[in-house]
């Protein structure tokens, strides 16, 4: 499904049944794709690969990679709280 800022905004809730029972949800802003709204067991693989992929680019570049893959995610819960 695709949906607008505004349109999100105002049916957020719904959105979050949809998206719970499996369906993604692309939010627009001026008609360019800006988020995803997915289930939460939706697994972050894509997110771990990236990180991954930067620590090998690091590396070939000879640079000390400094991400790794638990402490980057913990630095990102901990902006939450």
């Amino acid at each position: 499904m695709i949906a607008t800022l505004r349109e999100s905004k105002t049916k957020l809730s719904e959105f979050v049944s949809l998206a719970n029972s499996g369906e993604e949800i692309l939010i627009t802003v001026h008609g360019q794709p800006k988020a995803r709204l997915l289930p939460a067991s939706t697994p972050l693989s894509d997110t771990t690969d990236w990180l991954c992929d930067l620590a090998a680019l690091r590396s070939s570049l000879g640079q000390p990679s400094t991400v790794e893959k638990p402490s980057a995610l913990d630095e990102v819960r901990e902006d939450r709280w």
